[in-house]
Parts: C-alpha cells; structure tokens; sequence
C-alpha cells in the first residue's frame, strides 16, 4: 500500500511541472500567432494607405479637370500632365514632405510621399516591403505621374485644344 501512495504523491508533484511546461507552450503559441497578425496587419495598412491616398488625388485630379471644363479652360489641361498631384488637394497628409530634387533613397523616411522636380514624379517611399510585393524591385519606391491623354488631330507631336481631342488624364503609377 505504501508503495502505491508513494508513487501517487511522486505524480502529484511532477504534475505541476508538466502542466506549467504545457501552459508555457500554449502561452508561446498564442504570442507567435498574435505577432504574425500584428504584421500582417501593419502590410495591410499600408497598403490601404497608398489605395487610399491615390483615390484622393485621383479625386481632386478629376474635379479640377471638371472645374476647368465647365469654366472653358480646357486649354489648361495639359498642364496638369507634368504637375504635382498634391497641388490639387484642399489637405495634405503629415506624411508628404514636398518637393525635393531627387534626394538620395536613404534620407526619406518610410511611408512618405514626396514629388521629384527633376523627374517630375510623384514618389512613395515603401516603409514594409513585404506590402507590396508584386511591385518591389530595385528601390523601395512606388512611381506615379500625371498622364494626359488626347488624340493629335493634326499629328504635330503637341496638344493644340483648339484642334486636337482631349480623351483622358489620370494619375498612374510605374514600376521600375
């Protein structure tokens, strides 16, 4: 009898230990499970922020375009081809730094937005680069520009509105 009492005290005593290690391992599975939500969390909202701010001067883009039709200056539009889309916003984001001259990659921080003189592009500095993916190459940068498009009545290479057709504007990204 005493050899079966003495073998169940043992097993309470390693009892605890065996259950603390189980809760220990089901404690770590829970925090690596919640961290790789948590990131990819963070992808999905930087993706959502680019969506969301190219909508928005896509938005702008196209009221200013209807404004300058309805007030017969379709004549201007083509200047909206080599512009900064953030001109044409009421509010910028705290993330836009401005217009620079192609500044070196390593001194604009992630997550901002700022427009190239010389290229005359509108440029995303990538902060995940795991957010976007099917994009990414050599520069953790997204490319975006103006594009004005007409058909050239006259074929002389140039916008006239008095005599070629206005077709479309709209702001576009490239990958490079």
């Amino acid at each position: 009898m005493e050899r079966g009492q003495s073998e169940q005290r043992a097993r309470r005593r390693q009892s605890p230990f065996r259950d603390f290690s189980l809760l220990a391992l089901l404690v770590a599975l829970f925090i690596y499970i919640a961290i790789d939500r948590l990131w990819e969390l963070r992808l999905a909202a930087e993706r959502s922020h680019v969506t969301w701010m190219v909508g928005s001067m896509q938005t702008a883009l196209s009221t200013t375009v209807l404004a300058r039709i309805a007030s017969g200056r379709i004549q201007t539009l083509s200047q909206l081809g080599s512009s900064n889309p953030f001109h044409l916003m009421t509010n910028l984001p705290p993330t836009y730094l401005g217009e620079l001259d192609s500044p070196p990659l390593e001194s604009i921080p992630g997550k901002s937005w700022y427009f190239d003189r010389d290229s005359g592009e509108l440029l995303y500095r990538i902060q995940f680069e795991d957010s976007f993916p099917a994009i990414f190459t050599a520069e953790p940068l997204i490319h975006f520009s103006i594009q004005f498009e007409y058909q050239d009545v006259d074929g002389d290479g140039r916008y006239d509105p008095l005599i070629d057709l206005f077709s479309n504007i709209e702001l576009v990204s490239s990958h490079r």
